[in-house]
């Protein structure tokens, strides 16, 4: 038996005996009683706390000083690079001049459209070498005219330009068919014999570079290509232009050794000699359409283009222009007119003249 202590009798009840007791009845049940850890002064959880409000700005500062860090980086590498590509001024070679230099831009080449040069040709390897810049052109040599309703060496178009009537072989009723008074460079229309060059239907072109004299109609249109007046072209609306283009010449060097040097996809057995209307002598295709008239130092050429037909209807218009070309001014009159073979189908017309020959 156990007795109980003193200290409890009466109704007391110690207070140092409450611990013991629970430590004596944790015994008995087998549990034994845990030690804690000592508190500290600042409770563990409130630097948690304040990490987590104010984590956003904890995150901003550390990306700004990353920031910061990187662009101060980058900055030092481009500026070391920048200095070691610095040439030191006193390393530099004469091709690296530090004073600023002036770089004088040519004026640009202007390419003349010509075929000779600017100066007379003196040797067959002058003319050769101006040939290859720009090589004459040719038409075919077998092109049918354009229609001529009244038969009279006149095309429809011709008749315009001359102002004579196509349904009429003899506009002026004198004797002389139309096409046959403009190959004579007399007018056609006219009541009385009158120069074409006085009609009033053609002009008269005097080239101010080469002094070359040639007939055009006053209905076309001419103009210089080149400076120099080596190509100058006469057209007309229809496409069709009559092109005149100086070569140089070796002086006296024939025609024949001077169209082997230059004419390139021409035979010279289709080349006739004729005497124009004022006494100058003229290298002709059997066709008409292409002339050579030669000077001392060189050679004019006549080349008639057709349009986009492919048809002639200006071949009067050029012979007339042959007729009329004279490579200089001369004191030659224009002879009277003369009597050429009657146009097919026209042969048993008669006409009544209003002259004779020697006034037409």
């Amino acid at each position: 038996m156990h007795t109980i202590p003193d200290v409890f009798y009466g109704g007391n009840d110690p207070v140092i005996y409450h611990n013991e007791g629970v430590e004596q009845k944790d015994i008995k049940k087998g549990k034994k009683k845990k030690k804690h850890a000592p508190k500290s002064s600042v409770p563990h959880h409130n630097s948690t706390q304040w990490f987590s409000a104010h984590k956003r700005i904890v995150v901003w500062i550390g990306g700004a000083l990353v920031l910061t860090a990187v662009t101060v980086l980058a900055s030092w590498y481009y500026i070391n690079e920048a200095k070691k590509q610095v040439v030191p001024a006193s390393v530099q070679t004469p091709e690296q001049p530090t004073q600023n230099v002036t770089i004088q831009i040519p004026e640009p080449v202007e390419i003349a459209v010509i075929t000779t040069s600017t100066l007379d040709a003196t040797t067959s390897e002058d003319i050769a070498s101006v040939k290859a810049i720009d090589p004459v052109s040719f038409p075919k040599i077998l092109l049918i005219n354009s229609e001529d309703t009244d038969a009279d060496q006149l095309t429809n178009e011709e008749e315009l330009l001359f102002n004579t009537n196509p349904d009429v072989w003899d506009t002026d009723n004198d004797g002389y068919y139309d096409g046959q008074e403009i190959v004579n460079l007399y007018n056609a229309s006219g009541f009385a014999p009158v120069k074409l060059i006085d009609s009033g239907v053609v002009k008269e072109y005097v080239s101010p570079s080469w002094q070359y004299r040639i007939y055009y109609p006053q209905q076309w249109q001419i103009g210089t290509v080149d400076t120099d007046g080596r190509q100058v072209l006469a057209s007309t609306l229809s496409g069709d232009f009559v092109e005149f283009r100086v070569f140089d010449r070796v002086p006296g060097q024939t025609f024949q050794d001077w169209f082997a040097a230059n004419i390139e996809g021409e035979t010279f057995q289709d080349i006739q000699t004729i005497t124009n209307r004022f006494k100058e002598q003229v290298f002709l295709r059997r066709d008409g359409l292409v002339a050579y008239v030669l000077a001392p130092t060189h050679v004019t050429v006549l080349i008639y283009h057709p349009g986009i037909t492919g048809a002639v209807p200006y071949r009067t218009v050029m012979r007339m222009m042959i007729e009329s070309f004279r490579p200089t001014a001369n004191t030659i009159d224009l002879p009277t007119q003369q009597a050429l073979p009657t146009p097919p189908g026209q042969e048993n017309t008669v006409v009544t003249p209003s002259s004779s020959p020697q006034d037409a």
